[in-house]
């Protein structure tokens, strides 16, 4: 153990010297760290494709700590290679350690630090990261996370209030020296995934361009619309011949269950049935989404659906679909009805020439 601290000291303490600054010499290996869900993995994208735009050249690695923030970065064409950690992040030292020698051994010009890694400073330093950008604090609704060394930092970035977190990780490759332009969502959905989707749709008679794709969960429970009120919009909009598709992962079977057993009109139930690729095809060709605050209310907005989202405790400022303001239609808990929401999609589906003439009439 002494040899191993005495070895990543060493390593730190080279990185220290070996310090430059974004002005210097382009970087030739890059690590971004983004280790939680898929939403946090999403709303960083814009990032890595601005890192690609201004370094073509360079390796971008990413430090992921979950499958389904892997399966996100797999879709990125601007991600090189996949580090994958733990997330919640390793407590105990030898994990610790292996992961500061698993940076280490991979010889990286520079390491960004995104809002959900903030104290993480200490181990790309031990690691001899030469550049380390980072944040001195982040607010979010999970809390207050606080960089305690932020002097091992190369770059001290920080976040303005109300900023949106795909603008403030952006911050993050313009530290780099990346030049900035329009945010990008940049996914390459496999074919598999399209040729996949389509036989499960073909298998449930739905045609994609009818669907009003629904997602009733989300991690936190606070988080979470009552399964009723999404009930009585979704029965509204099937009247209106909308589709409604019910989707999730397999854990939130049982808040599906609540949502069909208080809606009167029939769906296609396919929670647990798509791999995260095949949700986003299914984004791609929908009419629209609704839901809550959740990764896959990111997913469908970076996919380019249409989106009507409830925020029952997240701020809608700092984590809204990024979208045109025509493609969104974001609600708070106080604002949220079901005559509300029905209204709103209504609107927004009318925008379409295809829009069915029940809609349009409403």
């Amino acid at each position: 153990m002494l040899r191993t601290v005495s070895k990543l000291v060493w390593r730190g303490v080279c990185g220290f010297g070996r310090r430059r600054g974004p002005d210097n010499a382009t970087p030739r290996r890059i690590l971004v760290t983004r280790i939680q869900n898929v939403g946090d993995c999403i709303v960083i994208l814009p990032t890595l494709s601005q890192l690609r735009r201004s370094f073509p050249e360079a390796e971008i690695h990413v430090l992921a700590g979950t499958s389904a923030g892997e399966a996100i970065f797999r879709m990125g064409p601007a991600v090189d290679r996949i580090l994958r950690t733990r997330w919640p992040a390793p407590t105990g030292w030898r994990e610790k350690w292996r992961e500061i020698e698993m940076i280490g051994d991979a010889h990286y010009d520079a390491v960004l630090l995104s809002t959900e890694e903030t104290g993480m400073a200490l181990k790309v330093f031990l690691a001899g990261v030469p550049v380390r950008i980072g944040f001195d604090r982040i607010v979010h609704i999970s809390g207050t996370h606080v960089e305690a060394r932020p002097h091992l930092l190369t770059r001290v970035l920080h976040q303005l209030p109300g900023e949106h977190e795909v603008t403030v990780n952006l911050k993050l490759a313009e530290a780099l020296g990346a030049k900035l332009g329009e945010p990008r969502f940049d996914l390459q959905i496999p074919a598999e995934a399209h040729q996949s989707l389509s036989k499960v749709l073909e298998d449930a008679g739905l045609e994609a361009e009818r669907a009003l794709v629904v997602h009733v969960g989300t991690k936190q429970e606070r988080k979470r619309w009552s399964a009723e009120c999404f009930a009585s919009v979704c029965d509204a909009l099937s009247a209106q011949g909308l589709s409604i598709v019910l989707v999730g992962v397999a854990e939130e079977r049982p808040l599906v269950e609540q949502m069909k057993a208080r809606m009167q009109a029939p769906c296609i139930d396919l929670c647990g049935r798509t791999s995260l690729a095949e949700l986003a095809a299914l984004f791609v060709r929908c009419r629209a989404f609704l839901g809550n605050d959740s990764g896959p209310m990111h997913l469908a907005a970076a996919c380019g659906a249409k989106v009507c989202a409830v925020f029952v405790q997240s701020d809608p400022a700092g984590w809204g679909p990024w979208t045109a303001p025509e493609r969104r239609r974001v609600f708070t808990d106080a604002e949220a009805t079901p005559e509300a929401l029905v209204a709103a999609l209504r609107e927004m589906l009318a925008m379409d020439n295809s829009v069915s003439t029940s809609l349009e009439a409403g």
